[in-house]
């Protein structure tokens, strides 16, 4: 009876076959358009919505604003109407979405909600430009009507619109957005933010100074409570994004959004004045675009990648150093090499790898001697000398050579890889190398076992991955 391993595989495991452990999703062909997608559309229902709020609550305090916020929030409405399209790939995609109403469907939800909203902020951006263009008296009582029925009415259709992306790409398939519960709960209060963020920036244009009083600790208050789904979407999306980023570049992410999203708008704020008030406006703006735009691109990190095969422990295997002169060559293989769950290191040139390898001392050294601009095949020699015994040394190079794996070979390397690397192969490698490096062998006089040496990599054969020559 074959009984199940709860450790990792040992021995020269042949590569997983099949789908097991591996991310089968593809990644969505799109973008910045969807980054605009999803920010216009908090900006449009988030300014409806808190002007709609303020216009219930206070009239004579905000009737002035969203006479002018209206008509921003349909423009608003428009262009992310036409992002979405756009994204869709095929102008009559969202027709055919309203041909059918399925409230299960958050996409289908979402469409209609949208729709909807957009009726209702058209009747009242109508009442507006009538009352504007005077053919209809202001204290009209059928205007006053129009307006506030359409205002109530939009408001639970504006808040379906504003939430719906987040619900829709957290019961996606897609990594990352699959993780992402608070997505939906964050998307919803930083459309608030947004529109309390648009409304004081046009009190301030407007030189409507009761507004902009109220306003100012209005959006202090939101952008504190921001935080909080903020937070919680990173505990959601914290597996993935600890495979794709090391803990310093995730404290300074963290630390970024910190100062633009909340720092530097209260400090904005509290010192009041209009062009405190429109940097405090400016910088909710940038935080809330950059937030969007890595949540948007991380399907794409997730689905380009080979996953840690099922058995595998969770934590950190190997330490590798890339010693390559190509930013986004060397970038990619750190985040391959992440998302692998090994620990990744970029140097852009000799002597940051020189130093790099005496700060970690890694376990893996991959280095491409053309691209770093020192002597790389030197390098590589030095690397092998102070790096003796548990350490593979791979060149990876854009020529396809015996000449090239031979003197690869004579440096002290263990394998001659041509660019492009095939990421199968790549962590085909190292999993074998890693799995060499903790096969047990007969136990030591405690009970533990003993690890042989670590250079013993048995031969890879493939197009870009051939032994060294014997000569």
């Amino acid at each position: 009876m074959r009984t199940r391993s709860n450790g990792p595989p040992t021995g020269n495991v042949p590569p997983p076959a099949g789908y097991a452990g591996r991310t089968v999703t593809k990644a969505p062909n799109w973008h910045e358009l969807v980054v605009l997608d999803v920010l216009l559309n908090n900006l449009s229902t988030g300014l409806f919505l808190v002007a709609a709020v303020g216009e219930l609550a206070a009239p004579a305090v905000f009737a002035a604003v969203t006479a002018w916020a209206y008509p921003v929030a349909l423009v608003l409405l428009f262009a992310d109407l036409g992002c979405l399209v756009l994204d869709l790939g095929d102008p009559f995609r969202f027709h055919h979405m309203l041909r059918v109403f399925k409230p299960s469907s958050p996409m289908s939800l979402g469409t209609w909600c949208l729709t909807v909203f957009s009726l209702f902020l058209t009747v009242v951006v109508a009442v507006v430009a009538a009352v504007a263009l005077g053919w209809l008296p202001g204290d009209s009582a059928v205007a006053w009507w129009a307006r506030t029925l359409a205002v109530v009415g939009g408001l639970p259709f504006a808040l379906g619109s504003a939430a719906y992306k987040g619900v829709l790409f957290s019961t996606s398939a897609q990594p990352g957005w699959k993780d992402a519960r608070w997505l939906g709960a964050y998307l919803m209060n930083s459309a608030l933010m947004l529109g309390a963020a648009e409304l004081l920036l046009i009190a301030v244009l407007t030189d409507r100074a009761p507004a902009a009083a109220t306003l100012r600790p209005t959006l202090g208050l939101l952008v504190i409570l921001n935080a909080a789904p903020l937070v919680l979407l990173a505990a959601d999306l914290s597996p993935l994004l600890a495979r794709l980023h090391d803990r310093r570049e995730l404290w300074a992410a963290g630390l970024l959004v910190l100062l633009t999203g909340v720092v530097v708008p209260m400090g904005m704020l509290l010192a009041g004045g209009p062009v405190a008030l429109l940097a405090a406006v400016l910088s909710v703006l940038l935080a809330s675009l950059g937030i969007r735009l890595a949540i948007v691109r991380l399907p794409h990190a997730g689905t380009t990648m080979t996953r840690v095969r099922p058995g595998w422990p969770s934590a950190t295997r190997l330490t590798v150093l890339v010693a390559d002169g190509e930013p986004d060559a060397a970038d990619r293989l750190a985040v391959l090499l992440r998302l692998s769950g090994h620990r990744a290191r970029v140097a852009r040139g000799g002597a940051e790898a020189t130093q790099l390898a005496e700060e970690y001392w890694p376990d893996v050294f991959i280095l491409d001697p053309a691209s770093i601009g020192v002597a790389g095949l030197e390098l590589a020699y030095r690397l092998r000398l102070s790096h003796p015994g548990r350490s593979l040394v791979i060149v990876v190079s854009g020529r396809d050579s015996d000449d090239g794996r031979r003197r690869a070979r004579k440096a002290g390397a263990d394998l001659y890889l041509v660019k492009p690397v095939l990421p199968d192969l790549l962590i085909h490698v190292l999993d074998r190398f890693w799995e060499t490096i903790h096969q047990p062998t007969s136990p030591g006089t405690d009970g533990s076992p003993r690890v042989p040496p670590g250079r013993d990599v048995p031969p890879i054969t493939s197009r870009n991955g051939l032994p060294f020559p014997s000569g």
